[in-house]
């Protein structure tokens, strides 16, 4: 799933997001993207699967939303070294 492009509504319209990784903390799993048309930064979602298909749902505590960045930057970093 790496790499694809998705598209997500954000603000009343679709953009198209890259999917960077996706990754596990505490028993949940987040998505992290990045705005295909706009380079400003990387966006962090939680996954939810309902009926087979996964529904990517906003961070609302920004505690959180910095505790999930913090650990995708680790993990992006490890990747890359292994390349």
């Amino acid at each position: 799933m790496q790499g694809q492009i998705i598209q997500l509504e954000s603000d009343g319209g679709k953009k198209a997001f890259e999917l960077l990784m996706m990754f596990d903390d505490n028993n949940s799993q987040y998505a992290a993207f990045s705005e295909i048309e706009n380079d400003e930064g990387i966006v962090i979602m939680k996954m939810i699967e309902e009926d087979g298909e996964y529904i990517f749902e906003t961070i609302e505590s920004e505690l959180k939303a910095q505790e999930l960045f913090v650990k995708f930057l680790s993990l992006w970093e490890t990747e890359e070294e292994d390349d």
